[in-house]
């Protein structure tokens, strides 16, 4: 559980009741300033989304990673209360996952937000967005 307490959404996290999962508010690419999501969400290739979540610096931590695939399917579309997570404009709102698919080791599962669906897609041929935990 977080030790932000009441103050968590406004630190730009959020703890899932159901998991104990601490989750970043915004996309990688987007700024928590002032209590607001400032900026656009990017892409990045699977390597680099992993570099990102570690890079990551949110409400005092330091120890951010990729979500599993099955931690993302956790915060779908509907999961969470309602304005809680923020997400990139648009329609392509697919997030990548850590989960390496066990039948070729040079793909990775992402989870498509909005259509519930998830499939396995090559590291490095594709961008998509990242969100972090904890």
């Amino acid at each position: 559980m977080s030790n932000m307490g009441i103050n968590e959404l406004d630190q730009g996290i959020w703890t899932d009741p159901n998991t104990g999962l601490i989750w970043a508010r915004i996309s990688i690419g987007q700024e928590w300033i002032n209590g607001q999501c400032i900026g656009d969400a990017q892409e990045f290739n699977w390597d680099d989304a992993n570099h990102a979540c570690q890079s990551l610096r949110l409400a005092g931590f330091s120890d951010w990673r990729l979500p599993t695939r099955e931690e993302l399917e956790t915060i779908k579309d509907g999961c969470y209360p309602e304005k809680v997570l923020f997400q990139p404009q648009g329609d392509s709102r697919v997030y990548w996952s850590s989960s390496v698919n066990d039948c070729n080791v040079d793909t990775a599962w992402y989870v498509h937000f909005g259509n519930d669906y998830s499939h396995p897609y090559y590291k490095y041929n594709d961008t998509f967005y990242v969100r972090a935990v904890r």
